[in-house]
């Protein structure tokens, strides 16, 4: 799957050091100089899931759209649990 991700500065640095795959793409966003994106062809799967989960606010699901809803279903139902 494409995979496209805004990213927080400390995880372009991170991800600049690790990538998710050898086709990564990273650049910063000129939208907001203070975010980078990222692209990449990567394996959609749980594995790939919990760790976008795990980071935060240090990222956001841009593309591709059913794993952006899917995210947001999640948190969704994650912050339902605390309200």
């Amino acid at each position: 799957m494409n995979l496209k991700l805004q990213l927080a500065a400390h995880m372009s640095s991170l991800l600049s050091e690790t990538p998710l795959s050898a086709n990564q793409k990273l650049v910063q966003d000129d939208k907001n100089e203070d975010n980078y994106i990222l692209e990449a062809e990567v394996l959609d799967g749980m594995q790939l899931r919990r760790w976008l989960l795990s980071q935060g606010k240090g990222l956001v699901v841009l593309a591709p759209e059913t794993l952006r809803d899917w995210m947001k279903e999640t948190l969704s139902q994650q912050l339902g649990q605390y309200t």
